[in-house]
Formats: C-alpha cells, structure tokens, sequence
C-alpha cells in the first residue's frame, strides 16, 4: 500500500516539475526532497524509477537558488540509498555540479554540496577518484579556509567530507590529497571536536603508506602536536593518533626518530595498558615493532623507556592481534638489537613468553615468528658461549630450566613445512635433539592470513559511508 502511495504522490509531484510556472517546479521539487527525507523506508528506488531525477539534475543550474538546493538535496538523498543509487547519481554527472556548488552564494547550497560530496567519496576507492578528478579537492579546501565563526555546521560537513576524500585503499594519488594537508594541520587545533578528530583521522589516511606520503606528514610541523594527542583525556584521538605515529615509525631511520624525539615513548606506555580498547593497544605494539625494527639507537629508547617489560607482558594477551603485534615487536629487537639489547630482552622473560605463545597460540604467522625469534636469540647465545662468556649457551639453559623446549618440540608434527624446519633447527642445534621432521600432519592449525609489517593494513573508519540529509 505505502509502495502504491508512493508512486501516486511521485507522479503528481513529477508532473508538477514539468510545468512552465517556476513556483510550481519550486513546489514539485520540494515535494520530493520532503518524500526522500523521510527517516524510514524513503522510496528512493521508486523515485528513480520515476525518472524524475533527470529533472532535478536540469534544477540545479537554475537561477533561483532555493530551487538549485532542493534538487541538490533530493539528489544528496538518492546517493545516500545504497551503492547502486550512489552509482545511478554519479552517472547522471551530478558531481561536477555539486563542485560547481562548492563556490555558490547560497549557504544551503554549499553545505548540501559538501554533503553529496562526502557522501559520494565514502563509497569507495573508485568512487572517491572519480570525485578527485572532476577537482573536488582545491574548492573544498578553499571553502574550508573561509568558512567563518557562525558557519559551524557547514565547516563541519566540509571537514568530513575531505576526509571520505583521503580514506580508502589503493590510497588517492599523492597529487590529488597533499594541498590538504596544511588545512588539515589548522583544523585538528579547532575547538569543535568533530572537526578535530575528522581531521585528524584524514591525516592518518594520508600518511598510511610510503615514506613519500609520511614526509608530507613530517614535513607539515604537525608531529609534536599528534604525539601530544596520545596522551590526552580524549580517548576517541588515541587511535587516530597512534595510526599516525606508527606510520611515521614505518618509514625509513630518520622518520622514526622524528616521532621518537616528539617524545611518542611515554603515552604509549600508557596506551599498552589491559584496560585501553583492543583496537589502540594493537596500534600501539605496532608501532613499537616498527621500532624494533630500526636502529640500535632507537631499539636503547624503547628500553630506556621502559616499554620492554611492557612489551613483553603483551604476549600473553589473549586478542590474538595484539599478541601478534607483540611478538613481532620482540622479534624485531632480537634480529636488530645488540647483543646487549638482546641480553636484556632475555631479562624481561621473553624466551619464557615466546614459548608460552607456542602452546596457546594457532596462528601459523605467530607461530613462526615466534620461532624465529627463539631462534635469533639462541643464535645469540650460540655466539656469546664461543667468545668465551660462558661456558654453554645460557638462553638455552634458561629454556629448559622452564622446559620450555617441550613447547617446542612437539611442533614438529604441525602442517605447516616452514614451522617444522625451525623447530627442527632449534632442537636439533642447541637441545641435542634427533627430532625429525614428521612426514604426516598429525594436527591441523588454522591458518590466518598473514599481516604485513611495515605497513598498516586495516582500514578504522570513523566516518559513515553515507548520510541521509534530513
């Protein structure tokens, strides 16, 4: 019944935007907008197949402003359905039009456009490049920098909107999103704290990626400010700004001393804390990791800091993805550090915390790093006994004295070659072990996908994809 209401009261109000009295179109117009703004069950689809969206599209280049905002709006409210109507809106070639709108007289029109646009952007990568080429960018930021005092809620929308235009992966080209950044370096010091956190959620799209993307970053001045973020009360930033250290701490040595002399160590020794949300905590040892990952310099600040003992006690997490996270982190100080360093990894348990990850975990990338790990650090130990330091290889020693080389050996029968090998190292060489590998699985481990280290994979959108413009 409500479909058939619907339809009667698309066609009189279609028949309306036909007339030559231009109060009469206002009114059809109107009509519509008001019958797509509905909060529940708004009968997009009916509108477009009433063909009547054609006509909007003619509207918004009519001289009378008010008229120009409700087909905007209406329009903004047909993308706002699902991604075909999205698609449906774009191929009417409405974008360019809300572009043109960006630099209208009209209040409405401006804010209504940035909406669209936002909306349109969040779609998706290829919906989000198509906007960028038509050359949304350079009169958003424009509208952004004039935006006034009184003008919050058209500030706000514009804000947002440019972030859908950084978001999503493959990444924008550099050329279409770097003029952002020194706008979106103002804005995340806004006092409106929407405006802060898009912004600052933009710049953390922007900098997820090669070291070219993180020196626009860098190069802004805005790094200090970031890593104060990381310790304010404000929680909603901790993520936002975490993203942005660790991609700064991904780059080459001398971009991960930038953030590590920002003074990026001590909040993150609170952001490791049990009680801080999974998704920060995985954040935070991944950006640890990365610094693992550097220098020996930079491995002494971590310890310095104190975050080794930390570090190590977020093994024993039980989210798998921070444990991950955590083991990579202590992976990376053992390959890299010094023998000192590693001698110290040692002292905060970590040989005890590896093989403890070994029997509680299934995570064949886990798993594997783990042994490595192991590995790198009896290796370690290997070297110190044949310099003369001591007489047999402690790191060892200190394994069985836990036997933990029972956690060990009995992966050997697990269905992953790569695992089997390095066990087989591990016990053959420093636990005087004739284990061989077993040609048959006896157990099956699942398998999860491996993640990539020096790069940031998940996509933490605090922006929705698309808004019905009430």
């Amino acid at each position: 019944i409500q479909r058939r209401v619907h339809g009667k009261l698309i066609a009189n109000f279609r028949q309306q935007t036909y007339s030559q009295n231009e109060e009469e179109v206002f009114q059809g117009v109107l009509l519509i907008r008001k019958l797509l703004a509905v909060e529940r069950n708004a009968p997009i689809q009916e509108v477009v197949d009433s063909g009547v969206a054609e006509i909007l599209v003619k509207c918004m280049t009519h001289p009378n402003l008010d008229l120009q905002f409700e087909a905007s709006w209406a329009l903004s409210n047909i993308a706002s359905g699902n991604a075909s109507h999205s698609h449906y809106v774009i191929n009417l070639h409405v974008v360019p039009l809300w572009i043109q709108h960006l630099s209208s007289d009209s209040a409405n029109c401006l804010e209504q456009a940035t909406w669209a646009i936002g909306n349109i952007a969040g779609e998706g990568s290829k919906c989000r490049n198509y906007v960028l080429e038509h050359g949304a960018m350079l009169p958003l930021l424009n509208l952004i920098q004039r935006c006034g005092q009184d003008s919050l809620a058209l500030m706000q929308s514009a804000v947002w909107a440019l972030s859908n235009l950084c978001r999503f992966k493959p990444q924008p080209a550099i050329e279409h999103i770097a003029a952002a950044v020194p706008v979106l370096v103002l804005m995340i010091q806004h006092p409106d704290l929407e405006i802060a956190l898009d912004s600052v959620w933009a710049l953390s799209y922007i900098c997820d990626g090669p070291q070219e993307r993180v020196q626009l970053i860098i190069e802004s001045g805005v790094v200090s400010t970031i890593v104060q973020m990381l310790g304010i009360e404000n929680t909603k930033f901790h993520m936002p700004a975490i993203r942005i250290v660790g991609n700064i701490c991904a780059g080459i040595d001398k971009q991960t001393q930038i953030a590590i002399n920002a003074g990026c160590l001590p909040p993150i020794v609170n952001l490791l804390d049990p009680k801080k949300p999974r998704g920060v905590r995985k954040e935070a040892a991944w950006t640890l990791s990365n610094i693992g990952a550097g220098n020996q310099n930079q491995i002494q600040s971590l310890i310095n800091a104190g975050l080794i003992p930390i570090l190590v006690s977020t093994i024993s997490a039980y989210e798998a993805e921070v444990k991950k996270e955590a083991v990579w982190a202590c992976a990376n100080i053992a390959t890299n550090g010094s023998s000192q360093q590693i001698s110290f990894l040692v002292e905060c348990h970590v040989l005890d915390a590896l093989c403890d990850v070994l029997t509680a975990s299934v995570d064949v990338k886990i798993l594997t790093v783990a042994l490595e790990a192991l590995l790198t650090i009896l290796e370690c130990g290997a070297e110190h006994m044949r310099l003369g330091h001591y007489q047999s290889n402690t790191y060892a020693d200190h394994i069985r004295s836990f036997q933990g080389d029972m956690s060990i050996e009995p992966l050997m029968a697990h269905s992953n070659s790569e695992i089997r090998n390095l066990v087989q190292e591990i016990m053959v060489t420093y636990f005087d072990s004739d284990v061989m590998p077993v040609d048959t699985p006896q157990q099956n481990y699942n398998n999860f996908d491996n993640q990539q280290q020096n790069g940031n994979t998940n996509d933490f959108n605090n922006n929705n994809n698309n808004n019905n413009n009430n």
